[in-house]
């Protein structure tokens, strides 16, 4: 009999509604059953592409035995963690504390009043390793709850006190130096680079987009070119590797090993999108094919495969088909064979690396020896067709359908950009259709919810990355299109994220919005992660915001927000990547205006530079916000470079306005 978890929305929260355990969502009830019975809360956190949480389930929450004892001595909840992110980050946080390491799934043990007292990640059925089985910790956490009670007391609040200090701010400003920041992790990250085989650390590794999109900004300010081959390097070894899909397109979650050969096997829509981006950024940079045909591909992919019909980007691919990890994705000799003639198989075998034996459980996970020889690509190209044509008659791995607002603000940028830059109608139509969906479907009564199901709004409200994310969308949308009513709408969500995040008192912006009151301590994270946080994107769309309104409070917010995060910043720069930008306000002051009504070959030029701190703005005779609005000129099509608003002469002709740029 399905549990209450059947009347969720969330993909992941409904893969357990017929497990035996009497699950309870997130909310009111269930801490109101944990009061009323005395019983200790087992806060369990997920996501549905997760594959532990799978095992997990598997081993111990579809096991009778389990979950009769759970029923018995807990109040059990369920969450997704892509709807509940700020729950993640406080409860996230609470593990680090307690075990010294966080990850998913997450399993914490909360008094009654959600003040957790012991936490760890997964639990394997049977003992393993030094690691305790999971109902071995639910009988030691019961008799603990019956018999230590006031131990569990003390703890819990103890544990308290420590999360609530990690979310406040130092009161101690430092006065953080750019140059000396930038110095700083530049040090850091040359010292942490795999010469051999490229990226950042050991294994398990992540691609960090955050940090190389960090040297790509460096370059443009330094033209640093050995920091900057740490970064090109490393995509080269990525697109290379296993933890691209060399079939498909699109990228893996991360590499377990040192290579980028074997990847745990999910595909997250934050990835796909970060990952494009920063593709699109080294094109931007070097002008070279092959970063241009990743973004294709990965853009491709999501829009043939993570798009809907009706405007959203899904969230999630598993990792798992038919209950194994990787089958969707891994070859063996005998498959090539019988799918490819005899020269593509062979070219296919011999480029990608394919043996008998194979290097993922008996079977093959395609990388590239090299960058394929021209001759070949063709023949190659055609050959993977082939594959991905037979792939698609396998059982695909699950697809998490929930479309949320931040991570498809990503989707709706990297579209948007790519498609002014290749000139490619169809992405920028996709970006405006994204647009459309996330307006009609993510708003409900003017504020941004965090994720909409089958074009319905959740009932959870935005957070803080949410409102961000989706304004610097809209503006990259205007910047693309050259469409003024974009950013009409980007202005209207930044008064409203203002209204919702902002704290006057404190000076500082919180991740989760003044309408949400439900979770143990409002997070507030300075730190960017695999993705930059919501507080510095905040801070970077009010720049760009002040620069094309010149509304001055928005610098003030900013500047208060620097402040505040100073601490953090200075002790921990490479850690607040997305930040150093920011230090110095000068650095978004020029502004490229663009006037009349045929400027689309502008565009294309201007989007093709990398620029990351300067603004464009577009008045084409009708209302405008820009400070250049007296610019219009009848008739004429003409480019405005503007510095600390003060412009240069117009420049007539796309030649006129690089030269002025490069000055």
């Amino acid at each position: 009999m399905p549990n209450r978890l059947q009347n969720e929305k969330s993909e992941y929260l409904l893969q357990h509604k017929d497990n035996p355990v009497d699950w309870f969502p997130w909310g009111k009830e269930a801490f109101e059953k944990s009061k009323n019975e005395d019983k200790p809360i087992f806060l369990s956190i997920g996501y549905s592409a997760c594959h532990w949480c799978h095992v997990m389930e598997e081993e111990s929450f579809e096991d009778q035995e389990t979950a009769d004892f759970l029923n018995k001595n807990f109040v059990s909840i369920k969450v997704d963690r892509e709807e509940r992110p700020d729950v993640d980050s406080v409860y996230m946080t609470s593990v680090q504390i307690i075990a010294g390491h966080g990850g998913w799934p997450m399993s914490s043990f909360l008094t009654p009043e959600g003040k957790p007292f012991f936490a760890g990640t997964y639990f394997p059925k049977e003992g393993r390793h030094g690691i305790p089985s999971f109902i071995e910790v639910l009988k030691k956490i019961t008799l603990l709850y019956a018999t230590k009670r006031n131990d569990i007391e003390k703890s819990s609040t103890e544990i308290t006190e420590i999360l609530k200090k990690q979310f406040e701010s130092n009161k101690e400003e430092i006065e953080n130096d750019e140059n000396t920041a930038r110095l700083y992790i530049k040090n850091n990250l040359e010292n942490d680079f795999d010469q051999t085989n490229k990226g950042f650390g050991k294994a398990p590794k992540f691609p960090q987009p955050i940090l190389h999109e960090f040297i790509l900004e460096h370059y443009s300010k330094t033209k640093d070119q050995d920091f900057l081959n740490i970064s090109l390097e490393t995509l080269d070894a990525i697109e290379k590797g296993g933890i691209h899909d060399q079939v498909g397109g699109g990228f893996h979650r991360y590499s377990v090993d040192e290579k980028w050969l074997v990847p745990h096997f999910e595909k997250m829509l934050y990835d796909n999108t970060s990952l494009a981006y920063l593709y699109l950024n080294a094109y931007r940079i070097t002008k070279k094919e092959k970063y241009k045909d990743t973004v294709e591909k990965t853009l491709n992919y999501l829009s043939k495969e993570m798009f809907s019909e009706n405007g959203g980007f899904y969230s999630a691919q598993d990792a798992d088909s038919e209950g194994v990890e990787g089958k969707f994705f891994t070859w063996s000799i005998d498959e090539i064979n019988s799918v490819l003639n005899k020269e593509e198989a062979e070219k296919i075998i011999s480029n990608f690396n394919l043996t008998k034996e194979g290097n993922f459980e008996g079977k093959n996970i395609l990388f590239k020896n090299e960058d394929i020889d021209n001759e070949d690509k063709k023949i190659i190209s055609e050959a993977l067709k082939k594959l991905y044509d037979e792939r698609s008659k396998r059982v695909p791995p699950l697809t998490d359908k929930k479309v949320i607002t931040s991570w498809n603000s990503m989707a709706l940028k990297v579209f948007a950009k790519a498609g002014a830059i290749f000139e490619n109608k169809k992405w920028i139509e996709i970006a405006e259709k994204n647009a459309k969906y996330l307006l009609k479907n993510n708003i409900l009564n003017n504020k941004i919810q965090r994720a909409s199901y089958e074009n319905t709004p959740s009932n959870i409200h935005g957070q803080l990355e949410d409102y961000s994310y989706f304004i610097q969308a809209l503006i990259e949308l205007n910047e693309s299109s050259g469409e003024n009513k974009w950013i009409e709408k980007a202005m209207f969500f930044a008064e409203k994220m203002i209204d919702e995040f902002w704290s006057e008192k404190e000076g500082k912006f919180y991740d989760s919005g003044k309408s949400s009151t439900d979770t143990l301590v409002r997070p507030s994270t300075t730190q960017d992660n695999i993705t930059a946080s919501g507080i510095s994107v905040a801070c970077e769309v009010l720049i760009k915001l002040s620069v094309i309104t010149n509304n001055k409070e928005y610098k003030e917010i900013v500047e208060k927000q620097l402040k505040n995060a100073s601490n953090d910043i200075g002790r921990f720069p490479a850690a607040h990547c997305n930040w150093i930008k920011l230090l110095n306000f000068e650095n978004y002051s020029s502004q490229i205006v663009l006037t009349g009504n045929s400027i689309n070959n502008f565009i294309r030029a201007i989007s093709s530079e990398f620029m990351p701190t300067t603004t464009f703005g577009f008045n084409n005779g009708n209302k405008s916000f820009y400070i250049s609005d007296n610019k219009y000129v009848e008739n004429k099509n003409l480019a405005y470079f503007c510095k600390n608003y003060h412009c240069e002469l117009p420049s007539e002709s796309i030649e006129e306005l690089l030269k002025q740029l490069k000055n």
